[in-house]
């Protein structure tokens, strides 16, 4: 990707996590305690045909800690197989989780993303052993059919392992699995506030509102 793409790229992603900030906001207001998603971002509520709506086995999926608000619950396809980053930032309301994928187009591969609640305990997934994640709830974020190396053999995920909160509601986004096409991680969380999805093509987005 050369260097004027790149920065169109990330402007993108600059612009529409201001955009998504106001979203944020209006999760939190009291006025309106569910989160609204921008229509022309609103992820489908159940998984197409061919999707595998299963998260990782070994984390059960939950209700959201607040009965206001929604459900975290998506299974659908996304449009890249290639996720080269994970960052934390505030938003205007609490924190946005952002999951960075980089275009792929003419692939064959068809990646699939689940996003759920869970509940300890957890594990890592290739191995099995036990994981410890910080916070009082939890989300499950799971891709389906990723690479981990491009065709040069240079890793595509470059990203932090393990994300620390930035004082915000996220507490911590761990990679609990990187295995075969799997790529998981944990996003831990404190409060009840509203959690709002969007999913993009180049950028996966999950908002937190502080409590």
């Amino acid at each position: 990707m050369n260097t004027d793409r790149m920065s169109r790229v990330r402007h993108r992603h600059v612009s529409w996590l201001l955009g998504f900030a106001l979203v944020l906001a209006a999760c939190a207001a009291p006025a309106s305690p569910s989160p609204v998603e921008p229509s022309d971002a609103a992820p489908e509520s159940s998984a197409p045909a061919g999707a595998d709506p299963t998260a990782s086995p070994t984390a059960s999926p939950t209700a959201t800690p607040n009965p206001t608000c929604p459900p975290v619950d998506y299974a659908g396809f996304v449009a890249s197989e290639r996720l080269t980053n994970v960052s934390v930032a505030p938003g205007t309301a609490g924190d946005l989780v952002g999951f960075i994928l980089v275009p792929s187009p003419g692939s064959p591969l068809r990646p699939r993303l689940t996003v759920s609640s869970v509940e300890p305990p957890f594990s890592e997934g290739a191995s099995g052993l036990p994981l410890e994640v910080a916070g009082e709830h939890h989300i499950l974020v799971r891709f389906e059919g990723m690479l981990h190396v491009d065709d040069a053999g240079v890793l595509v995920y470059v990203g932090p392992r393990d994300q620390p909160g930035i004082g915000g509601p996220v507490r911590q986004v761990l990679l609990t699995e990187a295995f075969e096409s799997y790529v998981s991680f944990i996003v831990g969380y404190d409060g009840d506030g509203c959690v709002a999805l969007s999913v993009q093509p180049t950028l996966i987005t999950i908002a937190i509102a502080a409590p």
